[in-house]
């Protein structure tokens, strides 16, 4: 599974399952990335679980927030 988001201003919230791991590719020149998994962070790249996934995130501004899905 991948994922690929480009985006240049405005708030986005996108919603995956809980799942084994991804490795999130951040790539911003301002703006907020947050997310509700409990990822191991760097200034580019958010971890979480085994990062079998690859979810790629470039944005000029605004805010992206990753948020798990829980049943």
């Amino acid at each position: 599974d991948s994922l690929t988001v480009k985006k240049t201003s405005g708030d986005m919230q996108i919603y995956i399952p809980e799942n084994d791991g991804f490795v999130v590719n951040l790539k911003k020149v301002s703006g907020v990335f947050n997310t509700s998994f409990d990822t191991t962070d760097t200034k580019t790249e958010r971890a979480y679980g085994n990062k079998s996934r690859i979810y790629t995130i470039k944005m000029t501004s605004g805010s992206i927030k990753l948020i798990k899905i829980t049943e």
